[in-house]
């Protein structure tokens, strides 16, 4: 059985009275010789048309949850009572989807059952087995079983989530490829937990490099157009590179006052993202990384080897690239307004941290370009900081510190100041005092 990856669905609305409930979606279990790329498009299809009024948790957010709450077993799956309970108590899971196909004889077997998170057993009302000749027939028979089990989703009934691929990410000479993947790995787990894009599988990904000539990122020059009309991506392909990631010791100092040794890690990277509906790169963000040891607290680096500062320097770079494509694709915004109290679109998944100051700044006319009558944007107004005071997974409050006018809903929220990515203002040099 394959591992379960990390995937977080999250719906967020704060004038709902009621939450949808959760039912999060297993990896599917496998009997017999079954073809992966198949096996993996049928998953696929599992959870595009996942619905019933139930926010959707994918099969690669659950080894994360599981992860976090420390009852991982080998298969990836909670296999006891308790531990369906706890994963609703900690991420208010409700229902388990669980999913297993078998070669019988000529023809394919699968298996749907809902299994109660509170109690772990199987819904005998929501459990259905079906056949067919192959995989793709199983797919053609995929809407009538996720009907008869309540799990269909209905047009207009699911929220309008981005789609979003990250490819394979490329490394310049020089740079070992298990950074680049580590890399890739803490991206997608940050773009995954901000709750704003549905990520498409590797499996799939790697299938669709091959069919769209993308799996070199050089192809895709600013303005250049992608044949992209049959991806199985819907709306954004995000192609990564690493261009320079070291790690240097660096001495300073004077005979009087003696050397000192640092050491300061590098990292510079560029993502091209390409719209799918149009086909063109529409933007390459640069990100420069840089970690110094007089940054990190003397007690937390005491035994750290380069490794652990390259480490530490991946998942600083990683939340920087994921802020910037956030910022992009999906910004920060106020969701509600309470007296001086402000409701945020983002939480504790997309790295905001109690502390952290935003600018606020209230959306204005479309700014149109005068010859071509392209939307380039619209025109703002800054109305103020806000600080954040607490953060659940899903949104965050901020107290507002400006004195006048109060944001609407809808205004914008850029992050000012972060304790954890800020640079430490440099200490005045200790020269050494002389004495009578």
């Amino acid at each position: 059985m394959k591992k379960l990856h990390l995937f977080i669905l999250a719906l967020f609305c704060v004038t709902a009275l009621h939450a949808a409930d959760r039912i999060a979606v297993a990896e599917i279990m496998t009997r017999g010789n079954i073809d992966a790329a198949g096996l993996a498009g049928l998953a696929d299809q599992i959870e595009a048309k996942l619905g019933g009024n139930y926010e959707v948790i994918s099969r690669t957010a659950l080894q994360a949850m599981l992860k976090e709450v420390a009852f991982q077993t080998e298969s990836g799956l909670a296999d006891s009572a308790g531990q369906l309970a706890e994963l609703g108590r900690v991420h208010g899971v409700k229902y388990l989807l669980v999913t297993s196909v078998a070669q019988i004889g000529s023809r394919m077997g699968m298996t749907l059952m809902v299994v109660d998170c509170s109690t772990g057993k199987v819904d005998p009302k929501r459990h259905i087995s079906l056949d067919a000749p192959d995989l793709n027939g199983l797919v053609r028979r995929l809407d009538w079983a996720l009907d008869k089990i309540g799990l269909l989703a209905r047009p207009g009934e699911t929220a309008a989530r981005k789609q979003l691929a990250v490819f394979p990410v490329q490394v310049a000479p020089g740079i070992a490829p298990a950074s680049g993947t580590s890399f890739e790995t803490k991206l997608s787990e940050f773009l995954l937990k901000s709750g704003s894009f549905e990520l498409l599988g590797r499996d799939t990904l790697q299938a669709v490099a091959a069919e769209s000539a993308l799996a070199d990122a050089a192809l895709a020059a600013p303005g250049q157009q992608i044949k992209t009309g049959a991806l199985a991506v819907g709306d954004w392909l995000i192609l990564p590179k690493l261009t320079r990631l070291e790690v240097q010791n660096l001495s300073s100092g004077t005979a009087i006052a003696g050397t000192s040794t640092r050491t300061v890690a590098t990292l510079e990277a560029e993502l091209r993202i390409i719209e799918v509906k149009s086909g063109t790169l529409v933007a390459v963000e640069s990100i420069t990384c840089r970690r110094r040891s007089n940054e990190i607290p003397a007690e937390t680096r005491r035994d750290w080897t380069a490794a652990d500062y390259q480490n530490d320097l991946l998942s600083l770079a990683a939340e920087t690239a994921g802020r910037k494509l956030l910022e992009r694709l999906d910004p920060v915004l106020v969701a509600a307004v309470d007296g001086n109290t402000l409701y945020l679109t983002r939480g504790e998944g997309a790295g905001v941290r109690a502390g952290q100051i935003y600018e606020i700044y209230q959306p204005g006319k479309p700014v149109v370009h005068p010859r071509t009558g392209r939307v380039l944007g619209s025109a703002e107004k800054r109305l103020g900081d806000a600080r954040i005071e607490s953060v659940t997974a899903d949104m965050s409050t901020a107290s507002w510190q400006g004195k006048g006018e109060l944001p609407a809903v809808g205004a914008r929220c850029r992050l000012k100041a972060d304790s954890r990515t800020a640079t430490p203002q440099a200490a005045k040099p200790a020269y050494p005092k002389a004495t009578p």
